[in-house]
């Protein structure tokens, strides 16, 4: 694998000639990377030793500015290198102990999120319960005012009808009290003698304006 390509996988400044720091057991090792091999770097030591690295395990880059430390995983920290017995390279392994705690973390970690999700659920339905409520309960109200107008308007068309009527009777009357040689008053003072007609018509009116000002 190419230096670039370990740079892009493992988004590490990786170049030939860069300077490194390692920090592997302890150690505080300066070098330079000269090459790659597999998905490892070819480094240098300023101690005149080379060898192969892991391009994030315990690695610091040593750009023009100050060191950068490469951050990494609960995993990747438990990771360990190893040397062949005959010297001939290297191989990496896990720490099982550190890695089972990091997997323990993980899943405590995930139970949590678990939970905090269902409590949020439950909470997200009570609110949506308590929305529809609302809306269910304003939508009745709106039902039951228009039933209301509705109903107010048919007893208002009920009452003028029962006005006219009651005009047409009073027309009748006179014209009847008149054929057969009788007196009677004009039907306009009738209508402002009757006490039922005069409360009839200020209902009506005052429902006029009630509705003129709404």
């Amino acid at each position: 694998m190419s230096l670039e390509s370990i740079a892009a996988m493992y988004r590490v400044p990786a170049k030939e000639g860069g300077r490194v720091r390692y920090t592997g057991g302890g150690a505080q090792k300066t070098g330079t990377i000269i090459g790659s091999r597999t998905a490892h770097l070819r480094i240098k030591m300023d101690d005149g030793e080379t060898g192969l690295y892991h391009p994030t395990w315990e690695m610091e880059y040593l750009p023009e500015g100050p060191a950068m430390t490469v951050p990494t995983s609960g995993i990747v920290e438990a990771m360990r290198q190893y040397m062949h017995n005959d010297g001939s390279g290297v191989v990496f392994g896990y720490d099982k102990e550190a890695v089972d705690r990091h997997i323990e973390k993980a899943v405590a970690r995930n139970a949590g999120l678990v939970q905090q999700h269902h409590r949020d659920s439950a909470e997200l339905r009570r609110l949506c319960q308590a929305r529809d409520e609302q809306r269910d309960g304003r939508l009745a109200a709106l039902e039951r005012a228009a039933k209301a107008e509705a109903d107010v308007s048919a007893l208002v068309e009920a009452l003028e009808s029962l006005i006219k009527g009651y005009v047409r009777l009073l027309e009748a009357g006179m014209d009847r009290i008149t054929s057969l040689g009788g007196d009677c008053d004009p039907v306009p003072v009738m209508e402002q003698n009757d006490p039922w007609l005069r409360d009839a018509r200020a209902a009506l009116a005052a429902h006029r304006k009630q509705g003129s000002e709404a």
